[in-house]
Formats: structure tokens, C-alpha cells, sequence
């Protein structure tokens, strides 16, 4: 037998006797043969450590950048804006509105449609910013609804000075923040990001 390299390279004996000693150089060859088969490398055993290596590497990069574009991902956001009354304009304007901000955005004009949106794909949404005053359902009888679906989405209630919804009415039910008239734009998209915020840290 001879090692090179770390390479186990094996010789057998040549005997041609079948006697007592033809019998021991058998099974000797039998046995380097084996171990011939059973050893690896130096070179081979380096050459598998650096791809399981650069296999951990590539897993590693590779949940970084799923990682990223989770974290990165348009939030999703289910806006409920009876006859306009959000902003007091078109609905499509608030919608504009938030995808320019780089949301992504589910608007409805009526509670019962929000809420069979909302049911059918829950986790598609991180947060609802909803009306108080709508036909078939308020949007304090939505949040209820919502909540039962889903206890952990984020909801911004918009009421008007006539409502007769208070902040501690709304928090108790599970509203997270809470809009008053004059809803302009920017205080609307600051609630918003600091609702998500806030549910980012927690």
C-alpha cells in the first residue's frame, strides 16, 4: 500500500500458491481493497467542507434578501369611505392618496362589502382606516366585526364633530387611533404611519 497525497492507494500481493499463505495474502487483499474503497481523500474531504461552506453562504444571502423584501413589502391597507366622506371628496382620491405613499391599497364604499373583503383574506391587511357614518353598519359595528375576524388588526376610526363616538368609546371596543374632522391629508397619513409604527415595535 502506498498514501499519497492523502489518497489511500492500495497494491495487492501476488501469490499464486492456493496454500496456508495464499490464503493470508487473500484475505489481506480483501482487506485493503476495502479499506482502499472506505477512505477519503484529503483533497476531497477540503474540497466538500468549502461547498457545504458556500452552500451555508448562499442559504445565508438568500434569507437576508427574503427577509428584506418582507420588511420592505407595500403594507397592506383596506380603506372604507362612504360617499366620500374621508377627505370629503372622491373616494378614489384617498386611495391616490395612500398608493402614492407607497401603500398598497383595498378600497370599498360600504361596510358590508368591506367586511366580506376583509373575511375572505384577513392576513392581506396590516391596518383599516374606516368611516364612523355608513349605511347597514357603522364603522364602530365594522371594527367589532373585524376584531372578531382578525384581534390583532390595526384600526383608524374617521368621525366627524357630530358623531357621537368619544376616543375612550373607541378604544375600549379596540380602535387604535382615533381621526376628528378636518380630515386633510397629512394627519391622515401621519395616524397611519405611526399606527404601523407602533405595531412594528410591539
Amino acid at each position: 500500500m502506498r498514501i499519497s497525497r492523502g489518497n489511500l492507494k492500495f497494491t495487492e500481493i501476488r501469490y499464486k500458491a492456493r496454500d496456508e499463505i495464499g490464503n493470508l495474502v487473500d484475505a489481506f487483499n480483501r482487506m485493503g481493497r476495502d479499506l482502499e474503497a472506505t477512505t477519503v481523500s484529503r483533497d476531497s474531504l477540503i474540497r466538500e467542507i468549502e461547498e457545504r461552506k458556500q452552500m451555508e453562504r448562499e442559504l445565508r444571502e438568500s434569507e437576508k434578501r427574503y427577509r428584506s423584501l418582507v420588511e420592505n413589502a407595500p403594507l397592506g391597507i383596506l380603506t372604507i369611505n362612504a360617499q366620500g366622506h374621508i377627505l370629503d371628496t372622491n373616494p378614489r382620491l384617498l386611495e391616490r392618496m395612500l398608493m402614492h405613499l407607497g401603500y398598497r391599497v383595498t378600497s370599498r364604499t360600504g361596510s358590508v362589502e368591506a367586511l366580506a373583503v376583509f373575511r375572505s383574506q384577513p392576513e392581506n391587511f396590516d391596518l383599516v382606516l374606516t368611516d364612523i357614518a355608513m349605511p347597514n353598519m357603522s364603522g364602530l359595528e365594522l371594527s367589532e366585526e373585524l376584531l372578531r375576524i382578525r384581534a390583532d388588526i390595526p384600526i383608524v376610526l374617521c368621525t366627524g364633530f357630530s358623531e357621537t363616538v368619544s376616543r375612550e368609546k373607541a378604544i375600549a371596543v379596540g380602535i387604535r387611533d382615533y381621526i376628528m374632522k378636518p380630515f386633510v391629508s397629512s394627519r391622515i397619513a401621519a395616524t397611519i404611519r405611526r399606527v404601523l409604527d407602533k405595531e412594528r415595535e410591539e
